[in-house]
């Protein structure tokens, strides 16, 4: 499974549907981590199957085993999440006219940190300096 972020929400929401993955995204023991996902409901794997049942549903984890049963998945964090669209949002902006003055208001971080969004998405090596 991929190791981005976004692309791992949009698989999961694919498989399990929107609320279940965000579910597990939010919960404690699961979000940020990566689960080996049990081939069945029985055996080693059940007491993992359990609590991820109380967590998003059977139908969720059933849809879980079935796509994903005998790999090792990675749950991104909710805010994960929604720090790298944030980011992609920043960048676009950026890309579009917006200065990093405008993006510090609006985004409500240091223009120290926009500048590092900026910089670190830069493939070409150039510096922001504005």
């Amino acid at each position: 499974m991929s190791s981005n972020a976004t692309g791992t929400v949009t698989l999961l929401k694919s498989v399990i549907g929107n609320e279940a993955a965000t579910q597990l995204m939010q919960c404690k023991e699961f979000g940020g981590m990566s689960l080996e996902i049990p081939k069945t409901d029985k055996g080693r794997g059940a007491p993992l199957v359990a609590h991820l049942t109380e967590v998003i549903g059977e139908a969720a984890v059933m849809a879980l085993i079935a796509h994903f049963g005998g790999e090792k998945i990675y749950i991104p964090r909710d805010a994960q999440v929604a720090r790298q669209q944030r980011n992609k949002n920043i960048i676009y902006q950026y890309s579009t006219g917006a200065s990093v003055r405008e993006l510090v208001g609006q985004y409500m971080l240091s223009d120290r940190h926009i500048r590092s969004i900026l910089n670190n998405h830069n493939s070409d090596g150039s510096r922001i300096t504005d």
